[in-house]
């Protein structure tokens, strides 16, 4: 499985707006045509809720990819 982005700051200090989207596009879009380009159609990705799930950035490099990015909707669960 796959992570576009893990924040492992802790769910009690999770907030919204903690890394620049823009700044991710940047550095993650090369990698992600890479993908496209030698034949790759769809990416699993798989951050849970409160550590870096982010549907609009997901949104954002899917469309810019040309790739099918699909998240989940779950929580980690370890302690």
């Amino acid at each position: 499985h796959e992570h576009i982005l893990v924040d492992f700051i802790g769910a009690d200090k999770y907030r919204p707006g903690r890394w620049n989207r823009s700044a991710v596009v940047k550095k993650v879009l090369p990698y992600l045509r890479e993908l496209k380009a030698l034949g790759c159609q769809t990416l699993i990705e798989c951050t849970p809720a409160y550590l870096g799930r982010d549907p609009l950035l997901l949104k954002l490099l899917s469309e810019a990819s040309g790739l099918q990015i699909l998240t989940n909707t779950g929580y980690y669960g370890a302690v």
